[in-house]
Order: structure tokens, then sequence, then C-alpha cells
């Protein structure tokens, strides 16, 4: 359970860190979610944009009260008001 943000290091490795470091805690704050922190991983949607980017883990589908807090669109809410 928990949130947790990943990018990668193989375009814009400085900025896509700095990005996930400035997001990660805003969303663990807004969602009072378990601090999984900042991670590195080759996941093909971040690894092969030329931009900065990252992917965020807001909660996960398979743990029950994850799930839960999933389907709430308040939950779904505050987290896309914390990434923004």
């Amino acid at each position: 359970n928990g949130t947790e943000t990943y990018y990668d290091e193989t375009y814009q490795a400085a900025a896509s860190k700095r990005l996930a470091g400035q997001i990660q805690p805003r969303v663990v704050n807004a969602l009072k979610t378990r601090d999984r922190e900042v991670k590195t991983a080759p996941f093909y949607v971040i690894k092969y944009s030329k931009m900065p980017s990252v992917l965020v883990e807001t909660a996960f589908i398979t743990n029950p009260s994850d799930a839960s807090k999933l389907k709430q669109a308040s939950y779904k809410e505050k987290a896309a008001a914390a990434i923004n």
C-alpha cells in the first residue's frame, strides 16, 4: 500500500528526478498515504519520453484498502490536484 513515484534515467534524468521529488511529497500529504518514496525504473511510458516525466502510483489495486480508496471520486480528485 502507499504512494510511490518513478522516473527513468534515460532522457532528462536530472529534471525527471527533480519533478518526482516535487510530486511525491505533495501526493503523500494530500492522500495521507504511506510514503514509498521516489524510485527509478525503466517503465516504457517514462523510459522513452524525451521530456521530464514521472509515473505516480497513487495507490495499489492489489491492496484492499487502497483499492477501496481508488473507487472514490474525491480520492482521485485529491491525487490529481496534488500532481498538478
